[in-house]
């Protein structure tokens, strides 16, 4: 149960760090802006991230292969679904391209020292 509570934590900090907005992809001209604080700095897409903990951490915890499947399944489908909305707001924000280019899709990424 502790990979699904690890899921919780990241689901709260994603939307806190959001300041409970929407959570679609944001079009441009909608008086929204895109969020690079908190967990975003090291993240983009933490509710999926964290969704698939919570699911995966319960799987894990009754002991069901057939929900250890769905799981990574779902998983899979965050992934797509993510590349998409990466995809859509880099046509709308030249500087999206920059921070999907730096930041990890579900992971940090690692950074290489000089």
């Amino acid at each position: 149960m502790g990979i699904a509570f690890i899921g919780i934590i990241i689901i709260f900090l994603g939307i806190v760090n959001l300041g409970f907005s929407k959570t679609e992809i944001i079009k441009k001209g909608d008086g929204e802006t895109l969020y690079f604080k908190g967990i975003y700095r090291y993240i983009k897409h933490p509710v999926y991230i964290g969704i698939f903990y919570c699911l995966f951490g319960f799987a894990l915890y009754i002991q069901s292969p057939l929900s250890i499947l769905i799981s990574i399944l779902i998983l899979v489908v965050f992934y797509f679904k993510s590349k998409i909305e990466d995809k859509e707001l880099e046509k709308l924000y030249d500087f999206y391209k920059i921070y999907n280019k730096n930041t990890g899709r579900f992971f940090p990424k690692i950074r290489k020292s000089n």
